[in-house]
């Protein structure tokens, strides 16, 4: 996904968000299907809510109560043989109970809504799990915050802040972030960079002025540019995993974990709650984060189905036709893994018709202009959440080569002609596309 952990105070304004959603969840419970959207706007925006259409009830923030009629399951009871001896009994076989369905949701980490959808024995068990989970985004929110300090702890902000100064003791998912991060950097490719700060900081500066006042939206010179790609490189992070102790050699470097922080979060979550005994749930982090535990546990449901939105109704390009059918562009069947998507808006401001998102290409520090998005399903969503970024600011070619030698990752990329492209794995597992009018 690739956006930054960013101030609650960002502006709005009809042409430029700040966030929207990127994947509607669809939910078959009593229906056919459901379908369930998420607004990505930023945690202190009204319209922050999700929103479910062709629904028997509505979430709120906070344990829900269940729909109706999925509660039970018929269970016959022992009965005596008649035909036979009285010590002989016959007895049906009991149905498997069918847990009830619950929802959960809260704002206030990682810029977006978080909404939890599971299956639990009862509220109370469900209630443990959804407010261990809040806890746990909350804390790793203020760890892998980079703009805000928290009250008793180091965090990436107190790093950046100890740039070129001293090494900061931190907490050891600090650490953990940042070492995987490189691991996968050496192992995978470089197109993603946590040393991007300063240049992502300095386009933060212009979105936020933009979205301030659209008439004066400028963009970054050259010059400023390139002093801000100079103080880039892993190289320079010094990481003590003995100390615990993470060191930015240069003054003025800036670590920004913004394109791997929230997927990171979102599978350390989800593997806590599995380890609490949860078998069957979604953590749905804005929408462009899925996570999928199991699958549904209702006797009808095989998989989850999550709906991957056309970039096109959200952020229309100039030759964009309307068209009903297009909201939705495809969906996603399966279980038990990360649906993460990166587009170009999800976070932008416009100049007439040049969209500046925050996708920003390592090498020149300009946004990506190969796609309109790209969605990545694998089963961890922190990997998932560094390859749709990285995925997002190479040439298709690069692009699919790296998903075409990795085991157990399926793409899919819209690009702003419209055209889709995707891997055979992830064909199988979606709806054909329609004809999404443009």
């Amino acid at each position: 996904m690739g956006s930054a952990i960013k101030p609650s105070t960002q502006p709005h304004s009809v042409r430029s968000r700040t966030g929207v959603l990127t994947m509607i969840l669809i939910l078959i419970l009593t229906q056919p299907w459901l379908l369930a959207t998420c607004s990505r706007e930023s945690p202190t925006s009204p319209s922050s809510q999700t929103t479910e259409v062709q629904t028997t009830a509505q979430t709120s923030t906070g344990p829900t109560s269940t729909l109706p009629n999925e509660t039970t399951a018929d269970t016959m009871p022992a009965t005596s043989n008649p035909s036979g001896p009285a010590t002989e009994t016959a007895t049906e076989p009991t149905a498997p109970t069918v847990q009830n369905r619950y929802s959960y949701e809260f704002i206030g980490t990682f810029d977006t809504l978080i909404q939890i959808i599971g299956y639990a024995p009862d509220q109370a068990t469900f209630d443990q799990w959804s407010r261990e989970a809040e806890r746990q985004f909350r804390e790793l929110h203020a760890l892998f915050d980079a703009y805000n300090s928290h009250d008793s702890i180091n965090n990436i902000k107190t790093i950046n802040d100890q740039a070129g100064l001293a090494p900061v003791e931190v907490d050891p998912r600090i650490i953990d972030l940042l070492v995987q991060t490189r691991l996968w950097r050496s192992d995978l490719t470089t197109a993603v960079d946590l040393t991007l700060g300063p240049v992502v900081e300095v386009w933060n500066e212009y979105r936020t002025a933009a979205l301030a006042d659209p008439e004066k939206a400028g963009r970054p010179t050259e010059e400023r540019l390139a002093v801000a790609l100079f103080l880039k490189g892993d190289e320079r992070v010094q990481i003590d995993t003995k100390a615990s102790t993470v060191f930015l050699i240069e003054s003025g470097m800036r670590l920004d974990v913004g394109a791997v922080a929230k997927g990171y979060a979102t599978e350390r979550v989800a593997q806590s709650l599995i380890s609490m005994g949860v078998s069957s749930m979604i953590i749905n982090a804005g929408g462009s984060s899925v996570r999928l535990i199991g699958k549904p546990d209702a006797p009808d449901r095989q998989t989850w189905n999550v709906a991957i939105h056309n970039p096109e109704v959200i952020l229309p390009s100039p030759d964009y036709i309307p068209s009903e059918a297009a909201e939705t562009l495809t969906v996603v069947r399966t279980t038990d893994v990360s649906i993460v998507t990166s587009g170009d808006y999800q976070r932008y401001y416009g100049i007439e018709d040049m969209v500046y998102h925050h996708l920003i290409d390592p090498q020149t520090g300009m946004p990506a202009r190969h796609y309109r998005a790209v969605t990545v399903v694998t089963e961890d969503s922190g990997l998932a959440d560094f390859l749709s970024t990285a995925l997002f600011v190479m040439p298709y070619g690069d692009s699919r080569a790296l998903v075409d030698r990795l085991d157990g990752v399926e793409a899919m990329w819209v690009f702003s002609d419209g055209r889709v492209e995707m891997t055979p794995g992830m064909e199988a597992i979606t709806d054909p596309l329609p004809d999404y009018g443009f």
